[in-house]
């Protein structure tokens, strides 16, 4: 590196006092430069406290929208053979805090399940199945972070949490998927019943006001169909965005390793090979290629997480959809039975 050295012997023939301006003018640059040297050598050696404190840690981001968020989670997913098992976690009243571990086939079957015997209501959605690369690092994560939205709102909902189809999966010992499936198909008659004991129910509401509403479902229902094209096409520009901030980083790291491979090189030649004028390879540093690898990894990218809340916002919405689609289910079978 050059520090701003000068040999005595590059002024030799000068007169006294030019000599010591100019000795004076080199020893100040030779104290700038080792102060600026010595701050750069602090800042690099605080990465690890950077590492710690940068960004958004991978237990955060959106999810957390919520101070009773930490209640229901899913969290520490663990390859198990061929299969991914999440830690879910929540709490309810009658015993208290729980905690299970599960696949995603069981929350597939669970929100199926609770599609199927409370149709109409509102039930949150799922990511979608994936074959090729569900076991990937990235995609786990991001399963994850989704299927802990997806707890997380079906918290909200108390018919859903004290319902028979919840408390299987979260208080069964083992597999759920199974008894989940086995449970028995209910009459349109059966559902109404239990709807009378769950919510409040005007039955006597005047054909001209029924309908009125069912237009307005069908309104609603075209709107949120026009609403996830729009995201979709949000989502896909975000990912494309998220990417090119990914090669940002990438090309970060490329660079300083190009400034410690061009150190490595020049530090001899500019410096007599004195170690103590390194500054990216410098003895203290300790391994800064690893340090700043983990600091770089504890940004998080703001377009992917923008991404990541939209699939969310969809996957709401889609449960939306299934929600109406479940009361023309239950209407037609309904209607068919009394003809």
């Amino acid at each position: 590196m050059i520090t701003g050295e000068v040999h005595a012997s590059d002024h030799a023939n000068e007169h006294p006092d030019e000599k010591a301006a100019h000795n004076k003018a080199d020893q100040k640059l030779n104290d700038a430069a080792t102060v600026a040297k010595n701050e750069l050598l602090s800042q690099i050696s605080g990465f690890n406290q950077v590492s710690e404190k940068a960004g958004i840690s991978n237990a955060e981001s959106f999810e957390a929208e919520d101070s009773s968020s930490h209640l229901f989670s899913v969290t520490n997913p663990v390859k198990v053979g061929s299969v991914v098992k999440y830690t879910v976690t929540g709490q309810d009243a009658v015993d208290g805090r729980w905690e299970v571990q599960r696949r995603y086939n069981e929350f597939h079957i669970l929100h199926v399940t609770l599609n199927e015997r409370w149709p109409g209501c509102f039930i949150p959605c799922i990511p979608e199945k994936q074959i090729l690369g569900d076991k990937e690092d990235g995609f786990i994560e991001e399963r994850r972070s989704l299927l802990n939205r997806f707890i997380f709102e079906c918290s909200k909902f108390e018919f859903i949490i004290n319902s028979e189809e919840f408390k299987i999966f979260a208080k069964q010992p083992g597999e759920v998927g199974e008894t989940l499936e086995k449970l028995m198909k209910q009459r349109p008659t059966s559902i109404l019943e239990k709807y009378r004991l769950c919510f409040k129910i005007d039955e006597q509401i005047e054909n001209m006001e029924v309908a009125k509403f069912r237009e307005k479902i069908n309104q609603f229902n075209q709107f949120l169909v026009k609403a996830v094209m729009g995201m979709q096409k949000d989502r896909l520009m975000l990912n494309n965005a998220a990417t090119q901030y990914s090669k940002s980083f990438e090309h970060y790291g490329s660079v300083y390793k190009q400034f410690m491979s061009y150190e490595e090189t020049a530090v001899e030649f500019f410096s007599d090979n004195k170690a103590d004028k390194r500054i990216l390879t410098h003895a203290d540093i300790g391994d800064f290629p690893t340090k700043l690898k983990d600091t770089l990894a504890c940004y998080k990218s703001p377009f992917a997480e923008a991404a990541l809340w939209i699939k969310g916002e969809m996957l709401d919405i889609q449960g939306m959809i299934d929600a109406i689609k479940g009361r023309e289910s239950v209407m037609k079978k309904q209607i068919a039975r009394e003809n």
